[in-house]
């Protein structure tokens, strides 16, 4: 997944879409369910992304205390 997220370009603001759109294509690519009200997608998106960035930062909080009490 991460090998494929690397070659792709993702959408940006720059595209010339409405919001309604952006959202359906941002929320199609995570592949997460768009129904008539986009608010539940939208909170999952940024639910899910908020879990992982803790998530790597957790991580590299201990892979770097790992490091240090090994030297």
């Amino acid at each position: 997944m991460e090998k494929v997220l690397a070659e792709i370009n993702l959408p940006t603001a720059t595209l010339d879409v409405d919001v309604a759109t952006f959202v359906d294509i941002c929320c199609a690519i995570l592949d997460i369910p768009v129904y008539k009200s986009r608010v539940e997608s939208l909170h999952l998106m940024f639910s899910l992304y908020l879990e992982l960035r803790d998530h790597a930062r957790q991580f590299s909080c201990e892979a770097s205390d790992w490091v240090g009490s090994s030297r």
